[in-house]
């Protein structure tokens, strides 16, 4: 399931690709298309193609979308609170 994380500063959507979850990331970036391929998916945006290795997260910041892998995403964010 999607979630929002927070760094110290600001929040971003973001969802882990764990290379059995293609609807839930097809889901969380609306019009884009996406392929899979082997454990890893490739989507396609109007402005961009993002590769997704396993364990990678998707990164929603703004209007744009970015893949940051495991050990990044999480030194910098951690999970915010539901409010």
């Amino acid at each position: 399931m999607a979630k929002t994380y927070k760094p110290k500063k600001k929040k971003v959507n973001a969802v882990q690709w764990t290379g059995a979850n293609e609807e839930e990331i097809r889901g969380f970036i609306g019009k884009g298309a996406s392929t899979k391929r082997g454990r890893s998916l490739i989507i396609k945006t109007p402005s961009s193609a993002i590769l997704l290795n396993d364990k990678d997260w998707l990164v929603e910041d703004g209007d744009s979308m970015t893949a940051m892998s495991d050990k990044v995403f999480t030194d910098k964010y951690q999970e915010a609170e539901e409010k």
